[in-house]
């Protein structure tokens, strides 16, 4: 499963997963955490911008059994350029 998602000003403009099986669906390197693995657009306006991501925490076994992870997934954001840009701490 290892889903995640991120909303700009509460739209939503990317969904996406790594599982861990099949394996056939792994990203690179063998399942885990890169940030190669995608890369989005964020439409920012203007003035004040909300970016909020989430990230599912179901695992699917190779069993194909789905359940919460035993595991802690991660997401990893990067900007290409800074300047403007200002993080609020909630």
């Amino acid at each position: 499963m290892r889903q995640s998602w991120v909303f700009v000003n509460g739209v939503l403009v990317y969904s996406g997963s790594n599982p861990y099986y099949p394996e056939a669906k792994r990203l690179g390197p063998d399942g885990r955490l890169s940030p190669d693995n995608t890369r989005i657009a964020l439409p920012l306006h203007a003035g004040d911008n909300e970016i909020v991501a989430a990230i599912g925490n179901k695992w699917e076994t190779y069993q194909g059994a789905v359940k919460a992870s035993p595991y802690g997934w991660g997401m990893t954001m990067a900007f290409q350029d800074l300047s403007n840009i200002r993080l609020l701490d909630q």
